[in-house]
């Protein structure tokens, strides 16, 4: 099953979001951009989970049923243990944490010029329409105006969205002070 979830901005509500997932019976098996890849082993499963940012694969600890490893980079690794009985007690590298923040901050960079180039796009498509539509035939039919000023509309549209996520991701990857200071209290 797949599921999008395009805002990650914060360790503690990424391993709340996996941890009723796991409550379903659902377990992390894939992560590529915003989508989260699950399978389903047993409906009638339900599983505690734990996230560990990590330079390297962790260990599987005592109690874990399932250990996921997910590569973010070369260098960083997304751990998710999930156990049956209660969440297993291990905690991020803080230097991980960091490099997993300082990817995220260029992951949201990336989406904002995405967004910007997508908006800038749709503009001109917008505004083609109404300059090309002044000609006449073909371009200056009504439905053909239409149509192409639906598709500039939808592409500024889906662009500001595209904008909002970055600017958000961005924003919780330059605050994640409060986010080094949960896992540590754990």
């Amino acid at each position: 099953m797949i599921r999008y979830r395009w805002i990650r901005d914060n360790l503690t509500k990424e391993e709340g979001y996996l941890q009723k997932m796991a409550q379903k019976g659902y377990i992390l098996r894939r992560l590529k951009g915003g989508r989260y890849y699950f399978d389903r082993p047993d409906k009638n499963k339900k599983y505690f989970v734990r996230l560990v940012i990590s330079t390297e694969k962790v260990d599987e600890p005592f109690g874990a049923k399932v250990v996921r490893y997910i590569p973010l980079t070369q260098k960083l690794w997304y751990n998710v243990i999930y156990s049956a009985s209660e969440p297993v007690k291990l905690e991020s590298d803080s230097k991980a944490v960091d490099m997993y923040h300082k990817q995220l901050l260029s992951t949201g960079t990336i989406q904002e010029w995405k967004g910007g180039f997508g908006m800038m796009f749709g503009i001109i498509i917008f505004v083609s329409q109404i300059v090309f539509g002044k000609n006449g035939g073909f371009m200056g039919s009504l439905p053909m105006r239409g149509l192409i000023g639906l598709i500039g509309a939808a592409l500024v549209l889906c662009s500001i969205w595209g904008i909002f996520v970055g600017l958000t991701n961005s924003a919780g990857s330059i605050h994640h002070d409060d986010d080094t200071n949960r896992q540590n209290a754990r």
